[in-house]
């Protein structure tokens, strides 16, 4: 027989995964959106705006 309490641990578990899979692919999109933006600044030659990107 199939333990209900077992199947919502495992539905709970499956979500809060899925939640941090989203949020860690978010913050390398914007990690890589400030990338090509600094890297398209220094190509330009302006290394005050590729500055800004600096942490």
């Amino acid at each position: 027989m199939i333990n209900k309490k077992f199947i919502e641990q495992l539905k709970k578990e499956f979500d809060n995964h899925a939640g941090e899979c989203r949020q860690i692919i978010s913050l390398s999109n914007a990690v890589l959106h400030d990338a090509k933006k600094a890297i398209f600044s220094l190509q330009r030659d302006d290394l005050d705006e590729a500055g800004k990107f600096r942490k």
